[in-house]
Formats: C-alpha cells, structure tokens, sequence
C-alpha cells in the first residue's frame, strides 16, 4: 500500500450494504408431537437480523442514529446504501443477530464482500494467497477479539478462538470473498450477538486504491439452528443448513 496520504481525493464510492436473514431451514429439524396420554409443545428456533441506522456527525463521520428506528433485515435482502465515502472516514454499522425463539440456539453469520470490477485484493489483500485482510476493513465486536490463526475444524487459515472462529473462502477470480463466522456457544432466548460495529478506510488509501472500492458491496446473512442433535456451531449449520454452507461439504461430520 503506497504510504502518501491524499485525503483530498473524493471518488465516488458507493458502498450497498444487505442484511439477510435466514432461519427457515432450520425447521427440518424441529417437530412438535402428541400422544394420547399428553401433548408435548415444541418451542421455536428463530432469529432476527438488525443494525441500527447512521447519521452523519459534524467531522463526516456516519455516526449511530439512535433516534432512527433500527434496520431489519428480510429473507428478500434490505439495501442499506452509505454515499459517498472518503479516505479516513468511519461508518458504524453493527449486523446483530438475535435470539427471538424459545429455544437455545447455535448462532453463525456469513459477509460476502463483492469488489465489482475493481480489485480489493490489490490494496488490503496478501501477496502469497488469495484471501483478504478483512480486519483491514471491520473493527469491534468480534474482530477486535485476541484470537488464534490456524487449522480449525480441519479447516485451515482460520481465525478463531473460544467463543468464534472466523473463516475466510477466496473466490478472487470472481471478485467475492466470502467470509464466516461461527460462534461456538448457544444463545437463549432475547439474547443478540454483533459481529461488528465499525467500517472505515484508513486515510493513507490513494485515490486509485479507493478506486477499487467504488463498486464494493457487503452483504450480511445470519442463521440460526437448534442445539438438540448437535455438539457443536460447526456441526449444526452444515448438518441443518448445507445449502447454505456448501463451501464446507468435505468438512461435514
């Protein structure tokens, strides 16, 4: 990355941000019976996915609006468009999954970044492999987490530590980077996990790195699964939602 600093360089950058939900799947799983001698109710696994609406502060920054009703995702996607960004400049934005069911549940997310026809690779990307630097991108919540950088779950390259492991699948060649986050510990009900809570673009990036930026989009998808039949977040999502998780078919117990 070239170290001058040009922050007057104001590309259009226009960054679509979705968040998706997806519970639906998870039913496959999940029955309610009865027998002549009493009814046996079942509870329900169900998630909600949500970020709070932003503002601009006085320094330009898109700050939380609290003020503003929160945004919720649907299983049709909701577009959340930010403007123009500029080197230097933050965005909050928190993707929140949420526990609204009556029963426990494994929690895991999934943010596919696409480039568009630039290259992020190019500017936050690693010389001898094809992933990214996503920390370079997202702050708080979970990335700012102390953690570990090895093999996982036969998995490898994979950032993880007790509570998350994070797991980056390069698709370079068709400019998307898909990034997953498995949480390994149940959540009740009412319980909320957030991923993040910061995007920003350090304002050493050039004009012709923002550049590769000016088509960028993240899409956030959050998934929820029962715990009963499964040890572990892993295990849960590839047994109940394989369509969804079909980059780790060779991994599936």
């Amino acid at each position: 990355m070239k170290s001058t600093k040009k922050l007057i360089f104001i590309e259009l950058v226009v960054l679509l941000l979705a968040v998706v939900m997806f519970a639906q799947a998870t039913w496959a799983y999940f029955s309610s019976q009865a027998k002549t001698s009493g009814t046996i109710t079942a509870g329900s696994v169900k998630i909600v996915l949500y970020e709070s609406a932003v503002k601009r502060d006085s320094s330009g920054n898109l700050v939380e609006d609290n003020e503003s009703a929160k945004i919720f995702g649907t299983t049709t996607g909701t577009v959340h468009d930010y403007g123009v960004i500029f080197p230097g400049q933050n965005i909050f934005k928190n993707p929140t999954i949420q526990n609204t069911g009556t029963n426990d549940a494994y929690i895991a997310a999934k943010m596919t970044i696409t480039d568009g026809d630039g290259d992020i690779h190019r500017v936050i990307g690693f010389p001898d492999y094809d992933e990214i630097d996503v920390v370079a991108l997202f702050g708080g919540g979970f990335f700012d987490s102390p953690a570990h950088f090895g093999d996982w779950n036969g998995l490898n390259n994979v950032t993880y530590n007790d509570d998350f492991a994070m797991v980056q699948v390069p698709k370079r060649a068709d400019g998307q980077y898909d990034v997953y986050f498995f949480f390994t510990k149940p959540i009740t009900h009412g319980e909320a996990i957030t991923v993040f809570d910061q995007m920003f673009f350090p304002s050493e990036f050039t004009n012709d790195e923002m550049k590769e930026f000016s088509e960028l989009r993240v899409d956030i998808y959050g998934f929820g699964v029962q715990t009963f039949g499964f040890e572990t977040c892993f295990d849960a999502m590839l047994g109940a939602l394989p369509e969804h998780f079909s980059d780790f078919s060779h991994s599936a117990p």
